[in-house]
């Protein structure tokens, strides 16, 4: 659906000449893949049109190769398998639209790349795919909790530091150290003790009854987005059956936070 020139061509030739231009002196030909934009709203194609102009565009760029698309997304509606796959299976076919419409233009698609770790298995059905971009189930996140075959093996430990009252215990785990883009952290157990608040300073744990928290203890923040809190530390501590197992460094995660 759609044709012509996508939005911002003048743009995307730029772009391609500064692509072609950092692979031209060494004669290696940079590969491109093409995003489409399935339902996001933030980057890539807009159209079946837009994505066969593009691809031309790379074609015809000296020191470029043209290799395929790409698409990501995310579940709106509910976890069970049958809206997922409904949901995801759709946006999967608009990345193949693309693919399609491309290769109809006479153009080669090597790469289709999409999916994530709520359609794994939806990808999977696709036998155009050839890479499915899952990479939450590593860790996993709250939000996947609907994904019952992956487990949790990211936390944040903290420890409370302060008691102001009998239902109320502060811990020392900042917002700088998890990060909460799409809502406060989950604590890891007691039942009936939940995270009512995060800020620069530190957290707050508020229960329903009594907590059995002291000054000291140890707790554990489950994140609702991994990738932003993985980002924030140089080190990781590796635990298997209570045990330290290993320490994971972490150099190269750059230093935004």
């Amino acid at each position: 659906a759609g044709g012509g020139a996508p939005p911002g061509a003048g743009h995307a030739d730029g772009q391609g000449a500064r692509l072609a231009g950092g692979g031209a002196p060494a004669g290696a030909p940079r590969g491109v893949v093409i995003e489409v934009d399935t339902m996001m709203g933030r980057a890539g194609v807009r159209s079946v049109g837009q994505a066969v102009a593009l691809a031309r565009r790379v074609v015809a760029a000296p020191g470029l190769r043209f290799r395929g698309v790409m698409s990501h997304q995310v579940l709106r509606g509910a976890g069970d398998r049958a809206n997922r796959f409904a949901e995801g299976g759709g946006y999967i076919e608009r990345a193949l639209e693309a693919r399609r419409a491309i290769e109809d233009a006479g153009i080669a698609v090597d790469i289709v790349s999409t999916g994530e770790s709520w359609t794994y298995d939806v990808a999977a059905t696709y036998p155009e795919v050839t890479e499915i971009e899952g990479g939450t189930y590593v860790f996993l996140e709250v939000p996947y909790a609907y994904m019952r075959e992956f487990r949790y093996a990211l936390r944040v430990m903290g420890r409370v530091v302060a008691r102001p009252d009998p239902r109320t215990a502060i811990g020392d785990v900042p917002i700088d150290a998890i990060g909460a883009p799409n809502g406060l952290p989950t604590l890891e157990g007691p039942d009936g003790v939940a995270v009512t608040a995060i800020d620069h300073h530190g957290v707050v744990l508020s229960g329903d009854a009594d907590l059995s928290l002291g000054i000291g203890d140890p707790f554990f923040l489950l994140t609702h987005q991994q990738d932003v809190t993985v980002n924030r530390w140089d080190r990781y501590v590796g635990v298997r059956d209570g045990r330290v197992e290993r320490i994971i460094e972490a150099p190269a995660r750059g230093c935004v936070h």
